[in-house]
């Protein structure tokens, strides 16, 4: 089962982080073909709320081992839930995680 171990992870699962799954979604299996390199569970009624899904084992640290990006990104849509799709909330929840905004997101102007 490709469900991994990240232990920088673990003290959010008070907060809704459920798990990390790679190579494909949760929902669907592993190898299972997702477009993006990530996505998160988040909808109130999706029966794997709080996971996070990635592409691939590359896509989840930098080389000197720290989470990348992409990981602090869906943590933070985990964290706010579904009515924060790049609002001054998550960019305030990526600050606080991770001591910036990833740049390639513009805010959407609200709710979603």
């Amino acid at each position: 089962m490709p469900v991994v171990e990240y232990a920088e992870l673990e003290q959010y699962r008070c907060r809704g982080f459920k798990g990390l799954w790679v190579k494909g979604c949760v929902s669907r299996g592993e190898g299972s073909n997702i477009r993006r390199s990530a996505h998160t569970h988040f909808q109130p009624d999706d029966e794997w709320k709080g996971f996070i899904c990635v592409k691939g084992y590359r896509r989840l640290r930098q080389k000197n081992g720290k989470p990348t990006l992409l990981i602090w990104h869906e943590l933070a849509h985990v964290l706010c839930g579904p009515r924060h799709w790049h609002d001054k909330i998550w960019q305030d929840t990526m600050r606080t995680l991770c001591g910036r905004v990833d740049s390639k997101r513009k805010p959407t102007g609200g709710l979603i």
